[in-house]
């Protein structure tokens, strides 16, 4: 018997089968799983909310499982994953006695921690809105990771392994009692329902995330560790102006600012994916450690990575259900394949479709505090307009570090068509007027004033641009957000 179980488990880890296979599979199954739900159960209310929910709570357990089941066996991470499809069927048990009438919906654990934990201890057995096919089920996964287990590994290992399994679950179990006391510290205006599903979608990215770490480190270490400071920096410069379109509407909520944030960080990966790709001949000359310049990334890996990051960009926008903010993030996508497929980057003010894109962080921000708003106050339009301005003027600095390439490949900007010395003056000037017109949009006499010092410093940054480089100016750039900041707080 065992000699079988053994010979079982070693055809399953061997299947020919790889990641990508294996998440397609498990989403359709687990999709599967969400549909009959959705439509048997009278007692759920179903909408895509619901599906990105479930969608997103099974796929991270599932992945939860693996890493749990690796980190006690001896087994390639594949092998496990492997091992973790071919029982991931057994969700599809409550769904089958749902069809016969034998079943309730799943619900997450009520009442007070005294009841959760007897609950715990008892494998759910004693909730009466599971009943007795869900603890079935737990119960078969706990004997089928232990049998697993301890033919790998030693007795108290596969123990280990069994409440390890069983800890993981209890956490995604206990999730409606730890989301409600969290909305007390994180407020939002969210539905219930959107809620659930941004906490799971998050939670989901996240364990994509130490997945990807996991099977692919060396990538994932080139991706952090050549991600530039220049980089950082604009995102915390980013944040600062989501910030600024959510004060526009008198209030804030937590949870709320970090979904429209995450929304407008996915959509900059999107267009860095895009232009990468498109300027791969550009980046051997002129950033020759970019990960897919140096060839760490394939195409097709290129080619999935933009499809995940626009699946992520549809899924966020669809749970803030916000018809600006569709209407917003299908502009920007265009905008990018624009600058990047259709090659607009070769047009001399190219710079202004990034300014157009990249300003509309301030609408991110106003938009997902108010996702059922129509229309944006005249204050966040002018907002946005002095961005717009300011990163139309700012953003020729991009080009100084790409020169060589750029004159290579014949783009057109400042640098290439009127030499690296006049190029880098009209840059100094362009840079210089960012500020200060952006201070005179926004009509504040003493910081108007104030502009002229940083206008002068990001001019001194770009001539003096092989000394200092271009994180100078993004620090000056950031210095001179956080003053505008303290300005309107004020």
């Amino acid at each position: 018997m065992i000699l079988r179980l053994k010979r079982l488990f070693a055809r399953i880890e061997n299947l020919p089968i790889g990641w990508l296979g294996i998440f397609l599979i498990a989403n359709a199954v687990i999709f599967l799983r969400v549909l009959t739900e959705g439509i048997f159960d009278s007692q759920t209310i179903f909408s895509y909310w619901t599906v990105i929910f479930w969608q997103s709570w099974f796929l991270s357990l599932f992945i939860c499982f693996i890493m749990v089941i690796y980190l006690f066996s001896k087994t390639e991470f594949i092998k496990i994953a492997r091992l973790t499809l071919a029982g991931l069927p057994i969700i599809l048990l409550p769904a089958i006695a749902l069809l016969f009438g034998k079943n309730r919906h799943f619900d997450f654990p009520q009442g007070s921690w005294s009841e959760i934990l007897f609950n715990i201890s008892t494998v759910f057995a004693f909730i009466s809105t599971l009943g007795p096919v869900f603890t079935a089920e737990i119960l078969i996964v706990l004997f089928a990771v232990f049998i697993f287990l301890i033919l790998k590994t030693s007795f108290f290992k596969s123990l280990l392994g069994v409440i390890g399994i069983y800890a993981a679950l209890v956490f995604f179990a206990l999730q409606g009692k730890i989301l409600n006391d969290l909305l007390n510290i994180f407020p939002t205006n969210l539905k219930i329902s959107q809620t659930y599903a941004v906490i799971n979608f998050f939670i989901l990215i996240g364990f994509g995330f130490a997945l990807f770490s996991i099977i692919a480190k060396s990538k994932m270490k080139v991706v952090i560790f050549n991600l530039r400071p220049e980089r950082l920096l604009s995102f915390f410069i980013f944040g600062f102006l989501c910030f600024l379109g959510v004060k526009l509407t008198g209030g804030f909520f937590t949870l709320n600012f970090i979904l429209s944030f995450a929304l407008f960080i996915f959509f900059l990966f999107y267009a860095v994916l895009s232009n990468d790709v498109s300027d791969i001949n550009i980046d051997k000359v002129s950033n020759p450690n970019r990960p897919y310049a140096r060839g760490i990334f394939s195409k097709k890996e290129m080619s999935i990575l933009q499809i995940l990051v626009l699946l992520a960009i549809a899924i966020l926008v669809l749970i803030i259900d916000s018809m600006p903010i569709l209407i917003i993030t299908a502009i920007n996508i265009g905008l990018s394949i624009l600058y990047s497929v259709f090659r607009f980057r070769k047009f001399l003010f190219s710079h202004l479709i990034a300014a157009a894109g990249e300003s509309t962080v301030v609408l991110y921000g106003y938009f997902a505090q108010m996702p059922t708003s129509s229309f944006a106050l005249v204050e966040a339009w002018i907002l946005f307009f002095a961005v717009f301005v300011f990163l139309a003027f700012f953003l020729p600095i991009k080009d100084l570090k790409d020169f060589a390439g750029d004159k290579k490949e014949n783009v057109r900007n400042f640098l290439t068509v009127f030499s690296w010395r006049s190029g880098k003056i009209l840059t100094a000037i362009s840079v210089f007027l960012a500020y200060i017109f952006f201070a005179f949009i926004m009509g504040s006499p003493a910081f108007f004033v104030l502009s002229f010092f940083f206008a002068g410093l990001g001019a001194y940054f770009v001539v003096y641009y092989e000394k200092v480089g271009e994180r100078a100016s993004y620090i000056n750039f950031l210095a001179f957000i956080v003053l505008f900041l303290l300005f309107s707080v004020a």
